[in-house]
């Protein structure tokens, strides 16, 4: 749960998925300009893999879309 995770942190839900929000894209932006293929699909991969539970749910509340797919990433 998340409140287990963030038990005696100095951070809130919303600034835990707000981080992870940002880092997912983060992750998003280097998955489509990496010069590597496989650095490009790691960075997709990982970002994906972030995108479920509350910052699934936060997503979705916010844009109104599917909480179960991310934001899609762009191909090269």
């Amino acid at each position: 749960q998340l409140d287990d995770v963030l038990a005696g942190a100095d951070l809130s839900g919303g600034d835990f998925v707000r981080n992870v929000r940002q880092l997912a894209d983060l992750l998003r932006q280097i998955g489509s300009a990496a010069p590597d293929p496989h650095t490009r699909r790691a960075a997709r991969q990982a970002a994906e893999a972030l995108h479920r539970g509350v910052v699934a749910s936060a997503a979705a509340a916010t844009t109104g879309g599917d909480a179960r797919s991310p934001e899609a990433p762009v191909e090269r």
